[in-house]
């Protein structure tokens, strides 16, 4: 038998991707080989094709096209023939065993071309109206039928091998061309190193340096929107002056939000979430044993005792005759134990989960910053409180990279208790809707040149919601976030501004 190579493509396709597989792998043509090319996805893509085991290959690099991926696809294969099926379409049972039947009438001496049509449907498998295949007639030219018909669409081929490599010594002119070449292993290793170190999905596997693995667990990228926190709750205070010594307080509190507290609430939620990664993303550093649990355990507890004590140097500093930081610090603490831990687990559930985490961008950092330069109070306190309901919101987006995942462990995220467009338009309105009361509020202190920015730059993310996000959250989510949370970013720090500037 003529063994057939399946090469998918893979980017993003987590909703999908488990079915595509399965059906490459249940032909009724057993000569098969399936390989999959994860295109750098960004969802549980990866965890999705590690989870098939050694039943199929498979590569991941960095983000290059389909074509790329298809390209790779075939320098792995060792099939006589190649079929290519995209990650959200499903092959028949006996579909290949249909097409290599028809490659068996040709000439031996002739390299094939099969083809045939398909059947169009939704998303949830409900038919759609499909495109009509027209025939070729008898007396047809075969390749001026192919120009004038265009009936080959990439996942309805079959094809010998040697029509897709260089080394063909094939007569024809008339081969098909699968785009732009290899991918560039080098520039593939560099990112997966910087996703490595930054903590990041698609990170270079098989690090064996303590220090790199211990950074990947506390994900430097995570840090970020905590720092932006401190800088908003500084803002806010009021008080903050430019000197060299507020500057360093700054950095120190930064310091604090950041790589020590965040470092620890990600490091506690891998050693928590270790058993589900042995199953979902056993190339983690803890399921990997990459790095020991009790190391795990180590660096938790240094980087909380770390934190803390940080948190009551600054509390020092401003001469707190109350340890508010260090409360701050030490709730905080507690509020990352009981998100990632047994048995309440709050990640578990879409409402408190995400709730708990856009409280932990916005609120926790905030407060720590107003703090130590100020004097935090209750409004400060609810503000940021109903502010992070907006938070709640971002946290929501990011549920919609992992719809499958969470439905197969039973995780109660709102897209799967909703349904996706109810959950993207719960989405789009806490967003849009918890800024607004923000700006309502600066309006009633007076506030009124910042209320109106701040609803300027509420625009354009309803904008950016409506092109993008309410269209296809599934497909458009990262898109979105990346045209649209920078400014809500900057509308925290109009609201911290105003709030200073009032004096509340």
């Amino acid at each position: 038998m003529n063994t057939v190579s399946i090469i998918i493509p893979c980017y993003n396709s987590e909703v999908f991707l488990r079915e595509a597989i399965a059906s490459a792998l249940n032909q009724t043509y057993r000569d098969t080989e399936v390989i999959v090319i994860d295109d750098g996805s960004t969802d549980h893509s990866l965890e999705i094709i590690q989870s098939f085991g050694d039943k199929l290959r498979w590569e991941t690099q960095s983000n290059q096209g389909a074509p790329v991926a298809r390209n790779r696809g075939i320098e792995l294969a060792k099939g006589e023939y190649i079929k290519f099926l995209d990650a959200d379409d499903i092959l028949l049972p006996d579909c290949l065993e249909r097409q290599i039947t028809q490659t068996t009438q040709l000439p031996t001496d002739r390299q094939a071309i099969v083809y045939g049509d398909a059947l169009r449907v939704d998303r949830n498998g409900q038919p759609l109206p499909s495109y009509p295949l027209h025939p070729k007639q008898p007396n047809q030219d075969s390749i001026a039928h192919i120009l004038a018909q265009c009936p080959l669409n990439i996942t309805l081929v079959i094809m010998s091998e040697p029509l897709l490599t260089p080394e063909s010594n094939s007569a024809s002119t008339n081969a098909p061309t699968v785009a732009n070449g290899a991918p560039d292993a080098t520039a593939t290793d560099r990112n997966a190193k910087a996703r490595q170190l930054l903590g990041m999905k698609g990170a270079q596997p098989g690090e064996t340096s303590i220090w790199k693995i211990r950074l990947q667990l506390m994900k430097p990228i995570t840090w970020i929107p905590l720092i932006w926190g401190v800088v908003c709750g500084a803002a806010s205070s009021g008080h903050f002056t430019w000197t060299i010594e507020n500057v360093l307080i700054a950095a120190a509190c930064m310091l604090l939000s950041g790589p020590l507290m965040t470092g620890y609430t990600q490091t506690l939620n891998d050693f928590y979430d270790r058993e589900i990664d042995a199953i979902n993303e056993p190339y983690r550093p803890i399921p990997s044993g990459a790095i020991s649990v009790p190391q795990v355990v180590a660096q938790v507890l240094i980087l909380l005792g770390a934190g803390i004590a940080l948190a009551y140097g600054l509390d020092v500093w401003a001469g707190h005759e109350f340890p508010t930081i260090t409360l701050i610090a030490i709730g905080g603490a507690f509020l990352a134990y009981i998100y990632s831990a047994p048995p309440l687990k709050l990640k578990q559930n879409g409402w408190l989960g995400n709730y708990a985490l856009g409280a932990s961008y916005i609120a926790l950092p905030w407060w720590t910053g107003h703090a130590l330069f100020g004097d935090l109070n209750g409004t400060i306190v609810l503000l940021t409180l109903f502010y992070s309901l907006a938070g709640l919101g971002i946290a929501v987006v990011n549920d919609f990279k992992s719809v499958e995942g969470d439905r197969q462990l039973g995780l109660k995220s709102l897209p799967v208790m909703f349904g996706i467009t109810t959950a993207a338009w719960i989405c789009v309105l806490m967003i849009d809707v918890f800024q607004s009361g923000i700006a309502a509020y600066l309006m009633g202190i007076g506030q009124n040149l910042y209320a109106v920015l701040l609803i300027l730059l509420i625009i354009p993310q309803i904008t950016f919601q409506d092109m993008y996000f309410l269209r296809d959250p599934l497909k458009n989510d990262v898109k979105y976030q990346a045209s649209a949370q920078p400014f809500l970013v900057l509308g925290m720090l109009v609201a911290a501004l105003a709030l200073g500037h009032a004096g509340v």
